[in-house]
């Protein structure tokens, strides 16, 4: 976006902790690309952190992707809600350390239902692409009934959002196309969106979830992972290294090396009453669940 450049915001700061989901796979996959990066370390999407031995995982030179971090020095980008009013929203932008299309297009929780309908993903590759060449294949075949842009699309469910709210995805549109320098990954990402048969998106969800659940193990209905351990720190490889290979065609393994880990924990609950002390938590996201309203989790120890 106009401004907003990914490489000067990761100068310095690409020591990198992706989620542990599709979108924190394909998103760091992809700022590995074009921005040299080093995996420090995985977040959970919830409340735990692995830190890798022997990666420079302390201090100011890392940056959560997928994930948002409440500690005001600490950068991390993610597509969330994480502010109630303008003000907040402010607040946040001066940080100059959170990397949000809400933050930057002023969008809080009184209208939730227009907050970006995209991923993480989608939304660094249209930062990238202001920067960078950038081709994807969007129509590449994965499997016989399955293509690459079907497993872009899925990532933190936005097949399922296109669905269900397609003025604001629309409206995103617009607002993105107007704030960009080079419109061209806009416009790739909209063509192919519309290319999407609407009768049939929850199909294809279906397809690509299915996929990631028989081809590595995934333990969460998103296609992502509840823990790292022994036991699926080869599936999570396996993941890593197919990201890179649908989207750029070039094969490697990424290698992950637990042994001797650092594990963080805490605990992730949800507030109805928004009364939450923000000094005393990890992470937190406004959601609309149930009837609540924060998603939070509490300041982290170490196992």
């Amino acid at each position: 976006m106009k401004n907003v450049s990914l490489t000067e915001y990761l100068n310095g700061k690409n020591n990198l902790l992706p989620n542990l989901d599709p979108d924190g796979v394909f998103t760091y996959t992809l700022i590995n690309k074009y921005i040299p990066s080093d995996m420090v370390g995985f977040t959970n999407s919830k409340n735990h952190l692995y830190l890798l031995e022997g990666k420079n995982h302390r201090g100011s030179g890392i940056t959560y992707v997928d994930m948002f971090v409440t500690n005001p020095s600490i950068q991390s980008i993610d597509q969330h809600i994480i502010t109630r009013t303008p003000k907040e929203t402010a607040n946040v932008a001066s940080w100059k350390t959170k990397l949000n299309p809400n933050i930057l297009f002023g969008t809080d929780m009184t209208d939730f239902k227009h907050k970006f309908p995209l991923s993480t993903f989608l939304f660094v590759l249209i930062l990238l692409s202001e920067e960078y060449d950038i081709k994807i294949d969007w129509h590449k075949k994965i499997t016989e009934d399955l293509e690459l842009g079907h497993f872009l699309m899925d990532i933190d469910g936005v097949l399922n959002i296109l669905n269900d709210y397609n003025a604001n995805v629309n409206q995103w549109f617009v607002k993105l196309r107007n704030n960009v320098s080079r419109t061209y990954m806009v416009d790739e990402i909209y063509n192919y969106i519309n290319t999407l048969p609407v009768l049939e998106l929850k199909k294809i969800s279906d397809k690509v979830r299915n996929y990631l659940h028989d081809n590595f193990n995934a333990e969460t209905k998103e296609g992502g992972y509840k823990t790292l351990n022994m036991n699926n720190v080869k599936h999570i490889s396996a993941l890593f290294n197919f990201a890179k290979e649908i989207l750029f065609d070039e094969k490697g393994d990424i290698g992950i090396n637990i042994n001797n880990m650092e594990t963080w924990a805490g605990t992730t609950m949800v507030d109805e009453s928004q009364n939450v002390n923000l000094n005393e938590t990890f992470s937190y996201a406004i959601v609309y669940a149930n009837g609540k309203n924060f998603s939070y989790t509490n300041k982290l120890k170490r196992l």
